[in-house]
């Protein structure tokens, strides 16, 4: 690059020019491989996402996996919610019989909605996914 170097700016000419377009060209390179690192990075990025879903996909999985749903239930007319848990408890526990469950297999029993006319379904939470399989073979 002759003549590049401390050019005189009302001299600008043909030497200029020459300067010049090398130095553009250069610079499309580089912002070309620019583009290129972003693009990789973006697709990186993309990548840790979809893992991060397919991560708590499978976590929510796995918690869901003690639980069953149980629907038409009858639910306790009274008013008192401890009242309540343990009619559905006993109803559970009736249902749950012939599977011959131990007691401390089922940890937990809560309705799903708000009170209402219809039947609110009632889930149960098993101590274990083969406790929650088990229920749902009978």
């Amino acid at each position: 690059m002759h003549g590049c170097e401390g050019v005189d700016v009302p001299s600008v000419d043909l030497n200029m020019i020459t300067c010049v377009k090398p130095k553009k060209r250069a610079l499309k390179t580089e912002l070309s491989g620019v583009k290129k690192e972003l693009g990789e990075i973006k697709n990186k990025k993309d990548n840790t996402v979809d893992s991060e879903e397919i991560i708590s996909e499978i976590m929510d999985r796995s918690s869901r996996s003690y639980n069953v749903m149980i629907f038409n239930l009858p639910e306790s007319g009274d008013p008192v919610l401890n009242t309540q848990i343990k009619h559905d408890k006993d109803n559970i526990a009736n249902i749950l019989s012939p599977v011959n469950l131990s007691d401390n297999e089922v940890v937990r029993v809560l309705r799903m909605g708000k009170r209402g006319a219809k039947k609110r379904p009632a889930k149960v939470v098993f101590s274990s996914p083969e406790a929650a399989k088990r229920a749902l073979r009978s």
